[in-house]
């Protein structure tokens, strides 16, 4: 017998309050139940449009009447958050770095031969003081995704590598973002065994920069999350010894892991 498969003759029910539907199929000449429950999931919808609103598919429930005849019934009901589902949310108000030389020196007044070039050092006050530097707002930004997983996904062994790589950047492209620019923060969650698990993800982002001048010395490139800092060597400006910028160095402080095979989305 050829396998058939189809929607039931007036097979639909459902409710308003709370909204659901209900639809029953049949499916005929195949003994394999994995097979009739893997075509079934391929062709029934995973969600419908009704007065209501969306619905989303729930389960397949299959009953065998015979050895080669199955009857599926498909509820169906609100599920805002379904097994793969993403909410982002986001915060660019930017953050704050002390920094310790300028891009430029637009400009020094004062008497005469007292005023001198420092390379683009900030605060300078002798060369026995640390540079003080000045706070400044850099370009940064938050990142909270929630996630459906399917259930089984989340497990302890899934949880203690989240443990292991909280802090860890990105080594290749994530969320559109080049490699270097996010950092993974944590996660929180919940599963069961008989839900989907649901979980957020804390990031935070930071641009790459390349060629950028800073005191005076050109960064040929430092990723989002790599250190820079600065080193001073003792100078001379208007007749007296100072600290002056004379080489950046660029340090990689975090782990790379490749995010999206890490958290299974990205």
């Amino acid at each position: 017998m050829d396998f058939q498969f189809g929607e039931k003759p007036n097979s639909r029910s459902g409710t308003s309050k709370p909204p659901t539907e209900t639809r029953r199929y049949f499916a005929v000449g195949s003994s394999d139940r994995e097979y009739v429950r893997a075509y079934a999931a391929s062709v029934i919808p995973a969600q419908i449009v009704t007065t209501e609103g969306t619905l989303y598919r729930q389960d397949i429930a299959d009953d065998w009447t015979s050895s080669n005849y199955c009857e599926l019934t498909v509820p169906y009901a609100k599920n805002e958050n379904e097994t793969g589902s993403m909410k982002i949310s986001f915060d660019t108000t930017g953050g704050t770095v002390n920094i310790k030389a300028s891009l430029s020196t637009i400009g020094a007044f004062g008497g005469g031969a007292a005023v001198g070039d420092f390379g683009g050092a900030i605060g300078v006050n002798g060369p026995d003081q640390d540079v003080e530097g000045t706070e400044i707002v850099i370009p940064a930004g938050k990142l909270t995704i929630s996630y459906s997983h399917p259930a089984g996904v989340i497990t302890m062994a899934q949880i203690k590598t989240l443990m292991r790589n909280t802090g860890v950047v990105n080594s290749d492209t994530f969320m559109t973002f080049a490699a270097g620019e996010v950092q993974f923060l944590g996660a929180t969650g919940s599963d069961g065994t008989d839900a989907d698990a649901e979980v957020s993800y804390s990031f935070a982002c930071s641009e790459n920069l390349i060629n950028q001048v800073i005191g005076g010395i050109n960064v040929v490139a430092k990723d989002g999350w790599d250190y820079a800092w600065i080193k001073f060597a003792e100078a001379v400006a208007a007749g007296k010894p100072v600290k002056e910028p004379q080489s950046i160095y660029v340090e990689r402080v975090y782990r790379r892991t490749n995010l999206g095979l890490l958290l299974g989305f990205g």
